[in-house]
Formats: structure tokens, sequence, C-alpha cells
């Protein structure tokens, strides 16, 4: 070993897990998103991703932008059987908004990507409602919370 592999395995290598500074992981550290949260009014501005696994919705929450997975849109227990349909509607947004809300899971269940797309480009949705519950991935159990998302119509003059 030359003295130049040394001091480069000496420098990433550190002696123990109290040496690594936080200033060196700072640019490595991943801030994941908050969930959304019900009542969250977004802008859908356009989408992101490759696959149908990664594809989300680009949105605008005021100022920040804000993903959300297609996943999220449709996501199910298969175990407890409860879709984004059965979430119960908030009773403060459906008295607020009352015939404004369409729900997004059953064109999303029932359109293509490209045609849910189409739909959502430009919209304004909200999140009208969330709840928790069980399911089964690979034979594990865990709980999961399952939101309902509606696309939020202007008011009609």
């Amino acid at each position: 070993m030359n003295k130049r592999d040394f001091k480069v395995n000496q420098i990433t290598l550190p002696k123990g897990v109290s040496e690594i500074s936080h200033t060196k992981l700072a640019s490595l550290l991943v801030a994941f998103p908050d969930p959304p949260k019900v009542g969250d009014i977004l802008k859908v501005v356009g989408f992101k991703g490759g696959d149908p696994t990664s594809i989300s919705l680009s949105c605008l929450k005021g100022e920040e932008q804000v993903d959300i997975r297609i996943r999220n849109l449709v996501r199910r227990s298969k175990l407890t059987g409860i879709t984004p349909n059965d979430v119960p509607l908030d009773p403060v947004i459906e008295e607020q908004y009352k015939d404004r809300l369409q729900d997004i899971y059953p064109l999303a269940v029932n359109t293509s990507y490209e045609d849910l797309f189409a739909i959502l480009e430009g919209q304004t949705i909200i999140c009208c409602g969330s709840m928790e519950t069980r399911a089964s991935y690979g034979g594990n159990e865990c709980d999961i919370v399952i939101w309902r998302f509606a696309i939020l119509f202007d008011e009609e003059e």
C-alpha cells in the first residue's frame, strides 16, 4: 500500500460512528416530504416517472412543489378490502365544497395513465379524507394510510 492509498483509506474510513461528521453527510441526507393532510388543496402542474411504479403527480401547494405517487391515488387494502371510495369524506370539506368534488379513484382505476394525465393536467385536487387500516405485504401485516383525493371544480357563476 502506498502513502496515497493509506491517506485515502484513513480519511474515508472513520474509526467509529461518533467520528462521522453531520456536515459531511448533510448533502447526502434525504428529507422525505410530509404526507398529504386532509384539506390540502393542490394544483396539478405535471407528471414525473418513467414506469408505472414510479409515476407521480407534480403539484403545487402554495409555493411548495409536492409529488404524489399515482399508487397513492389507487391504494387499497386487500386484507380489509378498503378502497379510497370507502374512506369517509371529511364533514368540513363536504359542507364547504358539496357538489364541486369528483373522486379520482374511479377515474384512476378505470382509465389508462395517459387519459388520467389528460384529465388531471391543470386541475385543482384536494385531499378530502384519510383512513389508517391493516394491510398485508408479502405475508407481513402492517398499517397503511389510504387517502381519498378528489378533483375540485370551480364554482359556477
